[in-house]
């Protein structure tokens, strides 16, 4: 868990790959204001499922209940990386009103694509996605490894560039032991977005893996150097630990 700036909390998450190259997701959190007045271990007890839980009413939302401090999130981004390919899936909040704050902006980055620029999530039902936009389509059944009915479903991302350029990244997820043993069983687990696969364990048991960890898998041709495979250890199993040895890593000015 890093603290690059007083109010945001970036947690990595980091695999060593065979080859000793890295895979990493980075989840990252802008807040309205410092978190310096926090309690010891409140940081770690904030709403983050609610945070991550994707409402809607005529427009994304999230619930966003109030905090003694009056923080609140304003910006959150997640991202996937291995060598040089990578992506990226932002979303900014407005400000909090009653216990809600809509989702009014969500862009998706992919590296060596488009440019560099990013593009804005558009529903599309049906035909080509248009152009410098995005969209989901949830509920895909992994396929191989396990038995496709054994696994949690999953979700793929469409995208067009700003020249008309087509592609797609299919998400696929396995609940994976300590061990590394695939665990068959998790067909009722839908993951519909990245922020869905971020929240296992945190709510109610549709979302729950047990003892367990997610294995989340995007396979796309925009990727030069295979799948981004990644083992992502559930929110409420990581161990946060202040230590005042560490030095400031932080950019100065």
């Amino acid at each position: 868990m890093l603290r690059p700036d007083s109010n945001i909390v970036e947690l990595l998450n980091v695999n060593l790959r065979a080859g000793d190259d890295l895979t990493v997701l980075k989840w990252r959190t802008h807040f309205n204001k410092s978190l310096e007045a926090l309690p010891t271990g409140q940081l770690k007890a904030l709403p983050w499922n609610d945070y991550l839980d994707t409402m809607w009413a005529f427009t994304a939302y999230i619930n966003s209940p109030h905090q003694k401090q009056g923080v609140y999130p304003n910006e959150m981004w997640v991202g996937l990386s291995y060598n040089d390919d990578g992506f990226a899936e932002g979303r900014k909040f407005a400000d909090r009103k009653g216990n809600r704050q809509n989702i009014y902006d969500r862009q998706f980055i992919i590296n060596n694509f488009n440019s560099g620029q990013p593009m804005d999530y558009k529903y599309n039902s049906e035909g080509p996605q248009p152009d410098g936009t995005f969209s989901l389509d949830a509920q895909k059944r992994n396929a191989g490894i396990g038995g496709a009915e054994n696994n949690p479903s999953g979700f793929r991302y469409d995208y067009a560039g700003s020249s008309g350029d087509q592609g797609s990244i299919d998400a696929a997820f396995y609940v994976i032991s300590d061990l590394g043993i695939r665990q068959d069983g998790h067909d009722s687990l839908r993951i519909d977005d990245i922020w869905d696969a971020l929240r296992v364990n945190m709510a109610s048991p549709d979302k729950d893996i047990g003892d367990n960890n997610l294995e989340m898998i995007f396979g796309s041709t925009a990727f030069q150097f295979g799948a981004i495979d990644l083992i992502y250890v559930p929110f409420d199993s990581m161990d946060w630990k202040d230590d005042s040895h560490i030095p400031d890593y932080s950019v100065p000015e």
